[in-house]
């Protein structure tokens, strides 16, 4: 018998040799297929389906590939890094060959052969097509070439005597058929609906025979491509319309499956659902899209189970391997076809908008790779130096080497990490099952499964999975869920019902409730679903960055305000201070105290109170401030206006203390009637205390917000008229000599107040309630900084660093009038001189005369 298989594989290499002379001689092979080769004294071969082949031009290839050109980069960039210390460690270079196979099967045969008769050869990296596969590795068997493939597998190329030299870096598809039904069997599923790719057909069987007829019922039906979707609703129309609680998809499609369940849950409206999808599509770099699909809205109580292989489970360096390909290509030397055409991709795909996306198979590649040169490794390293190896006899020692019994390879490399272990030729070790939920929205890992038996770590998860999705006749729903009385197929007779968890915001107190009342608005759900409690509160919070700013300003402004009223005291005798009107100055540092402190309070939790003491608080401020600033405009233009002819102010006794006093009450006493009307007209003041919430069951935002704008803003055109006053004042006494130009510094302070207002009010209306809350602190200490730093900074530093008497400050005073232009000389001469006896006089308490003195800053 064995002498026979020698005959026959030897008669097989001697007609492959004449196919592959008479393509050689008759020159059929496209050049282009050939995407790189590089010479050496061992070579690793490569076939890659990387384009299609025209149907109009068999020489032309065209739709390309972008995971089958990563694929060949992938592998020639493990050859290069091999390349040196191989060349090294055995004085041999290492080499590749690649081939695109261009979706053909007669060029795949031909490449397959072209590879087999370079002796050079000692191992090939087969296509990703299960027909392709058989094609190509009929020629490399015959050559005893070791081949390993990575994406479909089965028993006919796992059989030893068709194909000896091919192993495969996946399951079989038998294999992975028994370990989801260990799954199946864990969660005690008795009916389900299988829809699958002819790829996959010979698993989908495998589960419907020996697993759904055996324990239940089910439906089997093939989905090709999105054409063939709309047959799922027809088939559950024949078999009595009623889905599932398990669909199976085992497609070999990211995008068929994607459309498949898009296709359930928005045209059939399945809900509560289990999907299992097939590892070719089960990925978790897929669960985003998948989430997307499967929201509570449509898809009810469902889940995703992915069965994920160990290789694409292991520790995976994806940066490292993305590393690989995120270098700029259009910069890149070209070396051979593949940079080209990957240039060209990448290029293409950007056109349309695709994102880079390293394929999800490439440590299966990498695998493969690390298996046969450590297998080439192992056996260069057991023969004598200087010896050679025969190529026949290091490919079938590589070969036998790699599928060695009992023997584990442990890869470590940059990109992957994992110990392979082949049994039949086989990897396959076990897959981890991961499991999303809708409700929770949750991924979390159920444990592991394997062929023969099933190793569950996470016992809750397989629960909650059972309660959901299997049936509970006659047990009672507890507290939290509620019934759901519905025929399903074979499943369940008309009187049995379902135990189903309440949706979020729902619940049920009692047992066996057949509906779950909604919690209101302002409330929202226990985690057991047994009741509602009240949202929680959203405003500014002691310990938020918030917080902390505007309570780290609020003081500092505060004991600015009283050292400079302190030193203001104490040098009160000063003529700087004199001149500039003690009554004046007490009132502003007053406000700017009123304003510091009450910056804080709309840091506080809002509440009626506190909205309230804000408000008045603000209106306080501004008309105290206003007021002042505005009298003292019009005191210091009266005088000037006056001091031209020598002539009494208009209204001189206006400009002394009690007009200040008497304006300040008036404007209060308006504002404070306002407020009054407001308070008892309109059921309390217009600025009032509110708790928002923007959509049901989210946090209930307290804030203080106006329920009139018009009279909340009626006490504020007051103040708001002297503001723009002071500021047309200011601006038209511009031209006043330097030492009496306070009336600058106050039109400097009111233009930031109110560029900071416009700026306030622009953004206010936009933000959040909190922000809103810290505006209105920030406006206000803002505003009381700009006229802390503009109107009595300045006169500290005079006091500080001006150390002479008061003589020289007369002096100097008397020379910075001179300067006056706007009037004849001599006559500034005898203003000069006026203003020094008005000093004088005011300091001995003698009358003052009709000229009043000029102001100083």
């Amino acid at each position: 018998m064995l002498l026979i298989l020698m005959l026959n594989l030897l008669l097989l290499q001697q007609v492959t040799v004449q196919v592959a002379s008479s393509l050689s001689c008759n020159n059929t092979m496209p050049d282009h297929i050939k995407v790189a080769a590089r010479s050496g004294s061992i070579v690793i071969g490569g076939l890659f389906n990387i384009a299609r082949n025209d149907p109009n031009d068999p020489n032309l290839c065209i739709y390309r590939n972008f995971a089958g050109i990563q694929r060949a980069i992938m592998l020639r960039y493990l050859i290069d890094e091999v390349g040196a210390k191989f060349e090294q460690d055995f004085n041999m270079s290492l080499g590749y060959e690649f081939y695109d196979t261009c979706s053909s099967p007669v060029l795949t045969t031909q490449a397959a052969t072209i590879l087999s008769q370079n002796q050079q050869v000692v191992g090939v990296a087969g296509v990703d097509f299960k027909d392709f596969v058989k094609r190509s590795a009929t020629q490399t068997t015959a050559f005893q070439i070791p081949t390993f493939v990575y994406m479909y597998n089965d028993d006919e190329l796992m059989d030893s005597r068709k194909f000896p030299t091919l192993f495969a870096l996946s399951d079989t598809e038998e294999a992975e058929a028994r370990s989801i039904i260990q799954v199946l069997r864990k969660m005690g599923s008795h009916f389900m609906d299988i829809w699958y790719h002819p790829f996959s057909k010979q698993m989908a069987e495998f589960i419907y025979h020996n697993y759904t007829v055996s324990v239940g019922c089910g439906r089997l039906e093939e989905v090709h491509s999105f054409e063939d979707i709309p047959k799922i609703g027809q088939m559950l129309n024949l078999t009595g319309g009623h889905p599932s609680d398990v669909q199976l998809i085992l497609s070999n499609s990211y995008n068929t499956t994607k459309a498949t369940l898009k296709y359930m849950v928005d045209e059939l409206k399945f809900r509560d659902k289990i999907y299992i999808l097939g590892y070719s599509v089960g990925r978790e770099r897929y669960l985003d899209t998948y989430k997307d699909i499967l929201t509570f809205e449509k898809a009810g109580n469902s889940s995703i189970l992915l069965p994920i292989p160990d290789l694409s489970n292991s520790q995976t360096a994806i940066e490292a391997i993305e590393k690989v390909f995120n270098v700029d290509w259009s910069e890149k030397p070209v070396r051979d076809r593949v940079d080209e055409i990957y240039s060209y991709m990448l290029s293409s795909r950007k056109e349309h908008g695709k994102d880079f996306q390293v394929t999800n198979w490439m440590p299966h590649v990498i695998a493969g790779f690390e298996l046969l040169i450590q297998s080439i490794y192992e056996n260069l390293n057991k023969k004598s130096n200087g010896m050679k190896y025969c190529p026949m006899s290091l490919r079938k020692d590589v070969y036998k080497t790699i599928i060695e019994e009992d023997r584990t390879v442990h890869i470590d490399s940059p990109f992957l990490s994992a110990d392979i272990k082949l049994t039949n030729k086989t990897v396959g070790t076990g897959y981890k099952v991961g499991i999303y939920q809708v409700f929770t929205e949750k991924y979390d890992t159920l444990g592991r499964t394997y062929p023969d038996s099933i190793d569950i770590t996470n016992p809750g998860l397989l629960q909650q999975i059972q309660d959901m999705y299997e049936s509970e006749c006659s047990k009672p729903c507890a507290p939290g869920y509620y019934r759901i009385f519905e025929e399903r197929g074979m499943r369940h007779l008309p009187c049995c019902w379902t135990c189903s968890k309440c949706p979020l915001n729902h619940y049920t107190t009692e047992y066996n409730q057949n509906f779950c009342q909604k919690c209101s608005s302002s409330e929202a759900s226990t985690e057991a679903l047994t009741g509602c409690v009240n949202t929680t509160e959203s405003y500014i919070k002691p310990d938020s960055t918030m917080f902390i700013i505007g309570s780290t300003i609020a003081p500092t402004g505060f004991i600015m305000v009283i050292i400079c009223a302190v030193y203001i005291m104490v040098n009160e005798e000063r003529p700087v201070i004199k001149a500039s009107d003690p009554a004046y100055i007490y009132a502003v540092l007053f406000s700017l105290c009123i304003a510091y402190a009450g910056s804080l309070v709309p840091l506080m939790k809002p509440s009626p109170n506190t909205c309230t003491a804000e408000y008045l608080i603000i209106v306080l401020f501004a008309t105290l401030i206003s007021v002042n600033l505005l009298f003292k405009c019009m005191k210091i233009y009266q005088i000037f206006m006056a001091s031209k002819n020598f002539k009494r102010p208009k209204f001189a006794s206006l400009l002394k203390t009690t007009g200040q006093t008497a304006m300040n009450f008036t404007v209060l006493g308006v504002n404070a009637a306002l407020l009054i009307l407001d308070r008892y007209t309109r059921d309390g003041l217009s600025w009032k205390f509110h708790r928002v919430q923007y959509t049901d069951h989210t946090p209930t935002h307290l804030m203080c917000h106006p329920s009139d704008m018009v009279f909340v803003f009626l006490p504020m055109v007051v103040p708001g008229a002297c503001f723009l006053a002071t500021l047309w004042l200011a601006l038209k006494m511009r031209g006043f000599p330097h030492n009496f130009r306070e009336t600058l510094n106050i039109f400097a302070a009111t233009f930031i107040v109110l560029l900071c207002s416009v700026m306030f009010l622009g953004g206010y209306s936009l933000s959040p309630s909190t922000i809103k809350s810290f505006l209105r602190t920030l406006v206000v200490q803002i505003t009381a900084t700009a006229f802390l730093t503009c109107l009595f900074i300045p006169k500290i530093v005079v006091l500080i660093w001006k150390k002479g008497g008061v003589e020289e400050e007369k002096k100097e005073m008397n020379a910075n009038v001179k300067k006056f232009s706007t009037v004849n000389p001599a006559n500034m001469q005898r203003v000069g001189k006026a203003v020094i006896l008005l000093s004088r006089a005011s300091s001995k308490n003698l009358k003052v005369p009709d000229i009043v003195p000029a102001d100083n800053n």
